[in-house]
């Protein structure tokens, strides 16, 4: 269902939107007290939302500033869709059926001289500036990822090439000590040698042996 189409659906559950047909052969048109449908769903100016976040997409966002940034600001009466979803969660008006919740609202905008269809407005204004930011988030978490991944695949490629690098460490400190204890098996196995033919010479031990540790 299409925002306008939900829109309508809302609006004639709460009795601000009207269906007027018109000549058979005109297209229905859906109306309120005092503009179109139409109307309060296009037209409504909306800033640029990139505004909201320049660079880089950090969450959570919250929606004051998303709406701060589309330019939508809450009109002077004060009656927005938030304060319209404070009121028909309060107290007093919570316990009441859905008519008379619905008469009491209607009561109250009636006295502070609002129309209804300025709540309706002000309700699809902040729905097509959340709706316009969620595509440009999108778009900009879908580069962010992007590039955490190109980040992500040379870290680790840096991390493969670390461990190559200390695997062949480890492995020239093995051969170099494996090197080492033969040098010296091979120098003990020399002195033994020696000491034994200067032995026939001179009976004093002239040789000294390391024994290997």
């Amino acid at each position: 269902m299409s925002l306008k189409e939900r829109l309508q659906a809302l609006g004639q559950r709460l009795g601000l939107l009207q269906a007027t047909p018109s000549r058979a052969e005109a297209p229905v048109k859906v109306a309120t007290r005092v503009v179109q449908l139409d109307d309060l769903v296009s037209g409504i100016p909306l800033a640029d939302i990139r505004g909201a976040s320049e660079t880089r997409v950090d969450l959570p966002i919250g929606f004051d500033g998303i709406l701060a940034a589309a330019g939508v600001r809450a009109p002077a009466h004060g009656w927005t869709v938030q304060r319209l979803i404070e009121t028909l969660r309060s107290e007093e008006v919570r316990k009441l059926t859905r008519d008379e919740a619905q008469r009491r609202v209607l009561a109250d905008l009636a006295r502070d001289q609002v129309p209804s269809e300025e709540v309706v407005r002000d309700a699809v204004a902040r729905d097509q500036a959340l709706d316009a930011f969620e595509r440009y988030a999108q778009e900009k978490l879908a580069a962010q990822r992007a590039r955490r991944q190109e980040r992500l695949k040379a870290g680790e490629e840096q991390l493969q090439a670390l461990q190559r690098e200390l695997d062949r460490i480890r492995r020239e400190q093995a051969q170099e000590e494996s090197d080492w204890s033969a040098w010296r098996r091979s120098k003990i196995d020399y002195e033994k040698d020696m000491a034994w033919a200067i032995s026939f010479l001179m009976e004093k031990p002239l040789i000294t042996i390391d024994e290997e540790r």
